[in-house]
């Protein structure tokens, strides 16, 4: 059963008051690099790692729609082959807007945008 919308955004935000954390599973359905996560706090602040980099700046999510910035910091270390092909889906992905699509029963969230899909469990 796959939802949409305000449900999505919802299990996306579970936690709020305390940071909703996520480790990053698929990237483009090939299998996430470790060390890949991303999480959103009660404030607005998301942080993350590409595998490589690590991130950070603003977002809001609204009607299911996640929008970061206007601009995210990250690190700059080198990421060579399948970490840069992941890390380059990830900031295109949070370039623009990016809509959340919940599995319930799978347990997992994912963000769709320019083009790429990342899919999120729940950070253990």
């Amino acid at each position: 059963m796959r939802i949409l919308g305000v449900a999505a955004a919802l299990m996306f935000c579970a936690g709020l008051g305390q940071a909703a954390e996520w480790r990053i599973q698929a990237v483009d359905g090939a299998a996430a690099g470790e060390g890949a996560a991303l999480s959103l706090d009660a404030e607005g602040r998301l942080s993350g790692s590409t595998g490589c980099n690590r991130f950070s700046g603003q977002a809001e999510v609204a009607d299911g729609i996640l929008t970061a910035g206007p601009a995210l910091a990250a690190t700059k270390m080198a990421c060579l082959g399948q970490r840069a092909a992941q890390e380059t889906a990830i900031f295109e992905m949070l370039s623009g807007p990016v809509t959340l699509d919940a599995d319930l029963v799978a347990g997992v969230v994912v963000l769709t945008g320019a083009g790429h899909d990342v899919t999120l469990v729940p950070a253990e």
